[in-house]
């Protein structure tokens, strides 16, 4: 109640009653005065360390090294071996050198019909990620997968499977790894991380930003919403070229200022770098072959599917660099072709 409706309402109170709902009234007063110590703490909420740290869903990169970034293999084994030749990315780190590597989700589930993945590509990429972080140790955390969509549908098909609650025949080829997971694969894509946030404001998904966070350590502690519109929004331009259809962009449709506003979000960054989605998606000026521009502040990356063959890119960024924007991206430095 507002305090002119309790004086008017006095007249009609018992004086206790009157009373008790004036006091209410201040309280309340006095509590948006001094704001509920809660709600300070998370205005407030602390950054995280310059360090290397996993936190839950969240992977914090230091403001130091370098970091290659890949996206979408879907089981183009040729395509992830070729980036793994080109970055000496394992060969870096077994030497200590100041390197990461990140896929941004979907290496797994083989399309239908695509000549360039064979049938087990998506599994013979998973093993060897899995053995190169075994191999590597305790280095091994600097060689990451981020969970796509395609593996975290397939880790809850692979749970309704084992609990008997469908059959291999219910599950739609479009995610055909889960027909084919081990309980190993299983074990492994379901811890696998959602996001990184590099200090110096490079942020890692695999779809794209959430409208729903209000602070990293809720992909931290793998909020369902969140974590849902990490791995499955897409631009407003896949609405309009007809990607997808009117109800799902307002599911899981973003536009610019939705960009803007999750990286600030996300400790004041200024660069996301998604896959997910075709760059074919974008007007023809911001969308070249493996790599597109989503306003000024996002890099849509096709390294293998939905690049054509041996068109694909990968970004190589410093780490220690602050991006204003991703027109400092440049041919040849940050962007990398794969072929």
């Amino acid at each position: 109640m507002r305090l002119p409706e309790i004086t008017e309402a006095g007249f009609y109170l018992s004086r206790r009653s009157f009373l008790i709902s004036a006091g209410i009234l201040l309280g309340e007063l006095a509590l948006e005065a001094s704001p509920n110590p809660l709600i300070l703490a998370a205005k407030q909420e602390k950054k995280y360390s310059d360090a290397y740290l996993r936190d839950g869903g969240l992977v914090v990169l230091p403001s130091h090294g370098t970091l290659y970034v890949a996206s979408d293999f879907h089981g183009r084994v040729d395509d992830y071996t070729q980036w793994l030749r080109k970055t000496s990315l394992v060969e870096r780190i077994r030497d200590d050198e100041d390197a990461y590597g990140v896929i941004l989700g979907d290496v797994v589930d083989v399309k239908q019909g695509d000549p360039y993945a064979p049938h087990d590509g998506d599994q013979r990429i998973l093993e060897s990620i899995m053995k190169i972080q075994e191999d590597l140790g305790p280095e091994g955390k600097r060689f990451m997968l981020l969970q796509g969509n395609h593996e975290a549908v397939d880790v809850m098909l692979y749970e309704l499977l084992k609990k008997g609650r469908i059959s291999q025949a219910m599950i739609d080829d479009a995610y055909n790894f889960a027909k084919r997971m081990s309980k190993e694969h299983y074990t492994f894509l379901k811890d696998l991380p959602i996001a990184t946030l590099g200090k110096q404001g490079v942020v890692c998904v695999h779809g794209g930003p959430s409208k729903k966070m209000s602070s990293p350590r809720q992909i931290a502690k793998m909020d369902k919403d969140v974590v849902d519109e990490l791995q499955w929004n897409r631009p407003h331009y896949a609405f309009s070229s007809g990607y997808i259809n009117k109800k799902e962009m307002s599911l899981i449709g973003y536009r610019f200022e939705d960009v803007d506003e999750f990286l600030k979000k996300m400790e004041e960054s200024t660069l996301l770098i998604t896959g997910h989605t075709t760059t074919r998606v974008l007007p023809k000026e911001d969308a070249h072959n493996g790599i597109g521009f989503y306003g000024k502040h996002q890099v849509l990356l096709e390294t293998s599917y939905g690049a054509d063959k041996g068109k694909g890119k990968y970004l190589s960024l410093d780490l220690s660099r602050r991006y204003k924007d991703n027109t400092e991206l440049s041919p040849g430095k940050e962007i990398q072709s794969l072929g």
